[in-house]
């Protein structure tokens, strides 16, 4: 799956959606006396300084308000990043079918990786990671269930995830997210869930992009809900159901 995550910036991004849901003075207030997250920052400051940002945001706009703009954030993804995805949904021309080989796909370079022994996005490929993956339906960007997606995250450190210090270290080995994964081992507590609307999002712009349709979607469980998975719901319109299943 051709993704270039390496000229993505979350938090410029995430500075540039607010400002454009709220206005630059909003930005500046919500900015002032933080030391705002970046993606360059050391993981553990980079939590704590997401932790003291969603705090004050949280203080100054409704839950509703920010899901609808961290939604918008989808980890800097752009619509071309999926064009490989629209060439793969016309060759289907079918929601299930598509689904199917998108997750077949993605398991395919996780079984790539244990044989070359070059592993998985820096983690190493185990048979057991294998099975692991192939025996969660949902995993990846997910499948349909009547009018709706179900998609699970594959767990950032998979070995990790299935044999855990402790439930707490789960969490930290499921989560993805830069700027929240340190947080669930801090003493704080973890980053505002809220935050996850980001993932959602990442998950949401693939189907928005391949059906060209915006789409409405929520975080049922997460890391940092204190859940031993991410998923994400995504609800399909009665016209894309009919048109493309």
């Amino acid at each position: 799956m051709e993704i270039n995550y390496d000229r993505c910036n979350v938090s410029r991004r995430m500075r540039a959606e607010i400002i454009n849901a709220k206005g630059e003075s909003f930005w500046n207030e919500l900015s002032k006396g933080l030391v705002i997250p970046s993606d360059e920052m050391e993981s553990k400051q980079c939590s704590h300084c997401m932790r003291s940002f969603m705090e004050k945001l949280q203080r100054m706009v409704s839950a509703a308000e920010i899901k609808s703009i961290l939604v918008n954030v989808r980890h800097d993804l752009q619509r071309d990043d999926f064009d490989w995805a629209v060439r793969l949904f016309n060759q289907t021309g079918n929601i299930d079918r598509f689904a199917i080989e998108l997750q077949r796909t993605a398991i395919g370079e996780i079984i790539s990786g244990y044989d070359k022994h070059d592993g998985y996005y820096g983690q190493t490929v185990s048979q057991e990671i294998i099975e692991y993956v192939q025996s969660v339906e949902e995993i990846f960007y997910g499948r349909r269930y009547g009018n709706e997606i179900l998609a699970q995250a594959i767990p950032a450190d998979v070995g990790g995830y299935l044999h855990p210090r402790d439930e707490r270290h789960r969490r930290y080995s499921l989560c993805h997210c830069q700027f929240a994964r340190e947080s669930i081992l801090q003493e704080q507590g973890p980053v505002s869930p809220l935050l996850c609307e980001c993932s959602l999002g990442h998950t949401m712009i693939l189907w928005e992009t391949v059906l060209d349709r915006k789409l409405e979607g929520e975080v049922v469980e997460s890391a940092l809900k204190g859940s031993d998975r991410c998923l994400f719901r995504i609800r399909l319109p009665e016209d894309i159901v009919k048109r493309w299943t």
